[in-house]
């Protein structure tokens, strides 16, 4: 190469590393511009913005009432995450509101990558307040959800499990491993399908780890009398919903739960809610359940038993406190026949509220009911106030006429799935 030819390539290079460092400058320069052009943006949005001239109270009580009805979820364009990527403002507001963050829906998401991660970022944001969560799936079956959730446990108010039947005994060694519950109030537990749990032993322990339990749900399970081993009485002082058995709008046709074995093994004076699905236990037993306990009880809702008229009696001479009582399943007669007595005072002489849920309604059980609830109404001292059939009305004119009556006189009466007033 000639000298000429190299001096004109060496100027050309010194021309392009000019051109070059030309444009790196030009592109930063343009990059501040852009940034200051959205900062600028932003501060402008920010006094246009009409949420910018509130107080954060009224901001995060605006925030508080866009949150879904059902348990929020980690993903983007769900609330509260959805609000972290509107303005700088919204992600402020939303990172300044910790009650925002206390309710978690923790599921199976295509994408796991960093979702325990995210779980533990999700609740710090809570801060110190009490934590809602929810469980669906296997979720928890995998070591950081669980090792998160463990760490949650001081700080868990309620929590739900919704399981397969492959995962129970994983929850079964999470609730039982955990033993800090110390502010948990409500904790609901239900399966896909009919579960065996073991033994009653297994159930009672959790309310032995949770001395402030409030709420007890245990839906779709059921034990096994043989597996039954020992288990050592226990007394709680704080719990006033129990839930056993079967959940109650399960389609499949109801059978055993064996639900009422734990109530051999514990008291409960605060008990003011009770379901059952299954009477499965002595009726002693549960005799001397309500003996020791002596509940509050208002609500009670059960599958009718066929028992004798005399334990019947015994056990509603127990419930004096009873406002709103659902009677379930095909063996309702006896609980109606009894109802009808004309004791003074009555039994169950709080009663406001009766409502029946049965398999069938025959002619003869239907003119049982409307005698039942002339007799409860005639009573000085009745506080009777409503009366729901959860069936179609039968085509008997007696029965009809008889509902009209007692209507006309003032008692709220509602018939058929969807409570239609008469």
């Amino acid at each position: 190469m000639s000298p000429t030819s190299s001096s004109v390539v060496a100027g050309l290079r010194q021309r392009i590393e000019g051109l070059r460092a030309a444009i790196e400058t030009q592109e930063q320069l343009l990059k501040s511009l852009l940034e200051q052009y959205s900062a600028t943006r932003s501060e402008l949005n920010f006094h246009l913005d009409p949420m910018a001239r509130l107080p954060l109270e009224l901001q995060s009580d605006i925030f508080l009432r866009c949150m879904p009805l059902s348990q929020p979820t980690p993903v983007p364009h769900d609330a509260p995450m959805l609000f972290l990527a509107v303005s700088r403002l919204w992600r402020d507001i939303a990172l300044a509101t910790p009650k925002l963050w206390t309710g978690l829906l923790m599921e199976p998401l295509p994408c796991r990558t960093g979702f325990s991660t995210l779980c533990e970022l999700w609740v710090k944001r809570a801060q110190v307040l009490p934590l809602s969560l929810t469980l669906r799936g296997s979720l928890y079956l995998e070591p950081p959800v669980r090792n998160f959730l463990a760490e949650c446990g001081p700080r868990l108010q309620c929590l739900v499990v919704e399981m397969g039947r492959n995962h129970v005994d994983s929850i079964k060694r999470q609730i039982r491993l955990n033993a800090s519950f110390s502010r948990l109030e409500c904790l609901e537990i239900q399966t896909e399908k009919d579960i065996n749990l073991g033994d009653a032993n297994d159930w009672v322990e959790p309310l032995r780890s949770a001395p402030n339990l409030v709420k007890y749900c245990l839906r779709n399970m059921f034990y096994e009398q043989s597996c039954v081993s020992d288990v050592r009485p226990l007394t709680h002082t704080s719990l006033q919903q129990l839930h056993l058995g079967r959940a109650w709008d399960e389609a499949t046709p109801r059978g055993p739960n064996n639900s009422m074995v734990m109530l051999r093994h514990v008291t409960l004076p605060a008990l003011r809610d009770l379901h059952i699905t299954f009477f499965d236990i002595l009726d002693v037993a549960f005799i001397s359940f309500l003996t020791r306990s002596s509940p509050p009880l208002e609500t009670l809702r059960i599958t009718a038993p066929v028992l004798p008229d005399a334990i019947v009696c015994r056990c509603f001479q127990l419930m004096p406190s009873l406002v709103n009582l659902i009677i379930d399943g095909r063996h309702y007669r006896r609980f109606m026949k009894i109802l009808g007595m004309g004791y003074a005072p009555p039994l169950l002489p709080a009663l406001r509220h009766l409502t029946l849920v049965p398999d069938q309604l025959l002619p003869e059980d239907a003119g049982l009911v409307v005698k039942m609830l002339n007799v409860r109404r005639a009573h000085t001292d009745s506080r009777l106030q409503s009366f729901r059939l959860v069936y179609s009305l039968p085509d008997d004119a007696d029965f009809v006429v008889g509902l009209q009556r007692l209507a006309r006189e003032g008692l709220e009466i509602r018939v058929g799935e969807a409570g239609e007033r008469l």
